[in-house]
């Protein structure tokens, strides 16, 4: 949609009788008064380049003119200041014209260019509002502000609508989603943080990852993402049950430990690993136990949805998990703290997005330090640490010289200097040291090394048709005792081969130890 456009021309300035240059105009558009007190002063002007009525009914022209005669608060000389009395028609360049000394031709100039601008961004401002509510069609609008009326009751939401109107749609009608959604709702004995106590008084629908959100300050779209990744878990294993629980609709104990068993195996082959006891803790009162499984599963969730690129060290996950386990126990133990005598509370605090920041964001920051020495794979694999390099760290105790909440100064935060070779190839380190036990060092040597079984297939082949050559042994023949006894010998290379193969990997670790 096009847009009018008003334009003013200036001449080229002219020297006048008395040698001084003073601006003409001469417009090759018509111009206008827009108003009748500027007609009044400035109707030579406006004869000689010829008044045009239709431009004086445009209220973006009337708009500008306006604002430029709101000259309140401007001190007049005292010399104008009569003359303004009289006639009221001046603005605010004939108050620059009197302070300034500007030329009367030159202001007269200015004022219709300004005018002309103003009125011009009005208009373009004005069609291009229009063009945008031309663009979205009606019913889309409408449909937008029903749901913006509507915020208070619809959530955003993947498969499961958890929200008040979701309740009648048909997946939420199945007997294991409301089993799970129910087992989840299961608060008795939480003590809610006074911040949310008031809200949850209020409209009452906060469930358990709510409450481990405002424990541990999880992000809210990751509370809503992993709470149907949970409740989906437990619905699949719930259907799944044989023979059929009694009555379907409560959460079976025998689903919880399905979903448990496979979501923290490897955690439990972890602590086993390092000689550690799991943080899987559970009360007492058999009431309790389900709750507490799934306040652990729905705590893991939670770390593995909001740990960005750290899901690629899943042994630091483990560790998190281990630590922030340990922590959930003694919230919901009542531990008092031997140094303080309170309550524990968790270590980072409950604050909105405080894992992301405090937990998250320093391991991020290490990955990001060793993915830029790599130089987008152009250096060499010694000279920094991948994901799996950096999870090495967490294989080991030491990790646990990190402490909870984690040092700034652990070795793990500690930036790996730059690897150099030594006399034999060694990765050597100035100062501080590598958080990887094992560097990969490659050389010409890593192509047969990796491909050693393709090598060794060749070359037994080879000797097969080298024994096949040298007897002239036909292919029908192949499966003769005497063809059979001698094509044997492979297995004798084969085995000479494989012990060449280690005594060289042995080599090799003996010269880059």
């Amino acid at each position: 949609m096009g847009t009018p456009d008003l334009a003013c021309e200036n001449q080229p300035h002219v020297k006048n009788k008395q040698g001084d240059i003073r601006g003409t105009t001469k417009s090759s558009k018509q111009t206008l008064p827009t108003s009748a007190a500027w007609a009044t002063r400035s109707a030579a002007c406006v004869a000689a380049s010829g008044a045009f009525p239709a431009y004086k009914k445009l209220p973006q022209i009337k708009a500008a003119v306006s604002a430029l005669w709101n000259t309140r608060g401007l001190n007049w000389p005292s010399s104008v200041e009569q003359h303004r009395h009289k006639t009221g028609d001046l603005d605010m360049l004939d108050w620059l014209k009197a302070m300034f000394g500007f030329q009367r031709d030159n202001v007269r100039n200015q004022r219709e260019h300004l005018i002309l601008l103003l009125a011009n961004s009005h208009i373009r401002s004005t069609y291009k509002r229009v063009e945008e509510r031309e663009k979205v069609a009606p019913e889309i609008i409408a449909a937008a502000r029903d749901v913006q009326a509507k915020t208070e009751i619809y959530t955003p939401y993947n498969i499961l609508p958890l929200d008040a109107a979701g309740a009648s749609v048909p997946i939420m009608q199945f007997e294991e989603i409301k089993a799970a959604v129910s087992a989840l709702w299961n608060t008795r004995g939480l003590n809610w943080p006074s911040s949310v106590e008031q809200h949850r008084h209020k409209t009452g629908d906060l469930d358990m990852l709510d409450w481990l959100k405002a424990m541990f300050g999880f992000q809210r779209d990751n509370v809503r993402n992993q709470r149907e990744h949970l409740i989906l878990l437990l619905a699949n294993s719930h259907i799944r049950l044989h023979p059929k629980p009694e009555p379907f609709n409560l959460l079976d104990d025998r689903a919880v430990d399905s979903v448990m068993k496979n979501l923290f195996k490897n955690y439990k082959t972890w602590c086993k690993f390092l000689g550690r006891k799991h943080s899987l803790r559970l009360p007492q009162g058999q009431q309790e136990i389900q709750q507490r499984k799934l306040l652990y599963m729905g705590l893991y969730l939670l770390i593995w949805g909001e740990a960005a690129n750290v899901r690629f060290m899943p042994e630091c996950l483990c560790y998190i998990f281990h630590n922030m386990a340990y922590e959930l126990h003694g919230l919901l133990a009542g531990n008092v703290s031997i140094v303080t005598g309170e309550n524990i509370k968790p270590s980072y605090g409950g604050d909105d997005e405080a894992f992301l920041l405090k937990v998250i964001t320093p391991l991020y920051r290490v990955i990001e330090k060793e993915a830029k020495k790599s130089r987008h794979g152009k250096a060499p694999h010694s000279a920094w640490c991948n994901y799996d390099d950096l999870n090495e760290y967490f294989w080991s105790s030491e990790c646990f010289s990190l402490g909870w909440p984690m040092r700034d100064d652990g070795e793990f935060f500690k930036s790996t200097s730059d690897l150099t070779q030594g006399r034999k190839g060694a990765p050597r380190q100035s100062g501080k040291t590598c958080k990887s036990n094992f560097v990969e060092t490659r050389s010409f040597w890593h192509t047969f090394h990796s491909f050693d079984r393709m090598w060794t297939f060749f070359l037994l082949g080879l000797q097969v048709m080298f024994i096949m050559a040298w007897e002239g042994i036909l292919l029908s023949d192949i499966f003769q005792k005497d063809v059979l006894y001698n094509l044997s010998s492979i297995f004798i290379t084969a085995s000479i081969l494989r012990l060449l193969q280690s005594m060289i990997c042995s080599l090799k670790l003996l010269l880059f130890m």
